[in-house]
Parts: structure tokens; sequence; C-alpha cells
């Protein structure tokens, strides 16, 4: 059962466009790319950071969507070791599932605003970091990655360039609980921090 619910999505995938228009529906899979610009809350340490998003997902009418969204990006901390400034770069990886509602729903409407309720996680795998301790020696610090669980929020619009294509704008605001972390002190507790993704991208219609 599953083997076949897997081929038959994956056939909606690599089939042409002409031969899925053939067949009558009131759903329709897409797929969306969309870099971004993150900015984390002061406790997390991070600068701002450019990263990725990619999404794939099923359309029903003009109405409705559910996606899984996956983003990427590696902020840095940086901090004074020893009189000088040391960076830890951190990659971030996020996995959502979301629920678009669109207005308004008319099939004639070539610009919609929308907004999305996720829910999801992130993933952040820090760097190992290689410090000079000066007579003390040299300090490598492996730190471990862990999985945080992420809720979300997206609003934004997008525009109609095609049947199939369309333009859009969204602005993302998510929260995880996340510890301060201080290389030369004990790590605070974790409280709810947020950050906010700006994204412009491309959704293909299929």
């Amino acid at each position: 059962m599953i083997l076949r619910i897997f081929l038959r999505l994956a056939f909606l995938c690599i089939a042409p466009p002409f031969l899925i228009a053939k067949t009558p529906s009131t759903t329709h899979g897409f797929v969306q790319v969309s870099p971004f610009l993150a900015h984390y809350h002061d406790d997390f340490g991070y600068a701002p950071a450019a990263g990725l998003q990619m999404a794939v997902g099923l359309r029903w009418r003009q109405a409705f969507a559910a996606m899984v969204k996956l983003d990427y990006a590696r902020p840095a901390q940086s901090f004074v070791w020893l009189g000088e400034i040391a960076e830890l770069k951190t990659d971030w990886w996020g996995w959502h599932l979301a629920i678009r509602a669109n207005w308004p729903v008319r099939t004639a409407a070539r610009t919609q605003v929308f907004t999305e309720l996720q829910a999801g996680a992130v993933y952040l795998r820090p760097h190992a970091l290689t410090l000079d301790g000066g007579s003390q020696g040299v300090f490598v610090l492996r730190p471990r990655g862990t999985f945080k669980f992420s809720p979300a929020l997206a609003a934004g619009c997008s525009y109609g360039l095609t049947n199939s294509l369309a333009a859009f704008l969204q602005f993302e605001i998510a929260a995880l609980t996340l510890s301060q972390r201080n290389v030369n002190a004990a790590a605070s507790a974790s409280r709810w921090r947020f950050y906010r993704q700006f994204s412009a991208g491309f959704r293909l219609y299929f």
C-alpha cells in the first residue's frame, strides 16, 4: 500500500504537465524555491544570515495548500576569546509542515495574499572550533547538534506570472527554545526565542 502511494506521488512529480492537464482535478502539486534573509533574537548571538528554502505540496482549488518545507542557513556567533574575536558557525536546518490559506479564491485572481500555520523542527549543528589557549595550548570545541521543536507563522502575497508559475514575497516568524551559548560561562536556562525570515521566490504548479 505504501509503495503504491509512493509510486503515484513519484509519477505526479515527473509526469509532463500536458499529461496531468488531461485529468481534471481540483488539486495541483507545486514546488517553490525562495532565498531568504534571517534575523535572530539577540540572545542567540547570531548575526543575520542568508539561506535557502524549498517546499513541495498540494493545492486544493485556490483556497488551501499543504506543504513540506526545508530550509538551510549558516549563521555565525561571534565572541571574544583572549582579546580576539572568534566565530562559531552553525548549520541551521529546518523542517516544517505547513497549511496555507489564500485569498481571494477566485480562479481569475492573479494576486493573492496568504497566511501559513507551520509546525516542525530545527536541527542545529555547530561546527568544530579551534581556539588558541596561549601557554595552555590549543582548545578544540566540538558542540553537539540538537533538535528543537519550532512552530511558525507566515504571511505574504503572490502574483501569477502564468497559469503554472507565480512569484511571491513572504515574511515568516518562528520560535524555538534555546539557551544562550557562552564559551566562558555556563549556559543560561532555555527560553522561547524568535527568529524572522524575509524571503522572495517562485512557485511552480503542475
